[in-house]
């Protein structure tokens, strides 16, 4: 009786151990995320072209490019207002304003 009793207290200190990091996981986040598609006036999905995210507020900007199917995405953003821009080499540059990013959301920024 007392082996079966000191296993079942080894499994529920095993179990314990292996759901604690499962509950940090689940916390919420305090960044929101923006993603979007750059396009040419025709509708064409444009390669290669140079995104620029702007925080309104603060003036602080971070660049990426789009993948070869035109899509771009910024993660791990602080909410508030941003402007996104848009630029490629033989185009004229987009850009969107007023875009509100929110805590635990994605916000779209088609171009």
């Amino acid at each position: 009786m007392y082996l079966l009793n000191r296993k079942f207290v080894g499994l529920a200190v095993l179990l314990t151990m292996l759901c604690l990091p499962l509950s940090s996981a689940m916390a919420q986040t305090v960044f929101g995320s923006v993603r979007g598609l750059a396009k040419d006036s025709q509708g064409a999905v444009l390669p290669e072209a140079t995104v620029t995210l702007t925080n309104q507020g603060t003036n602080v900007s971070r660049t990426t490019v789009t993948n070869t199917s035109g899509e771009y995405s910024f993660t791990a953003v602080d909410p508030g207002q941003y402007t996104v821009a848009m630029t490629m080499a033989g185009f004229k540059k987009d850009e969107e304003k007023d875009i509100t990013v929110e805590t635990g959301a994605t916000a779209t920024a088609d171009g």
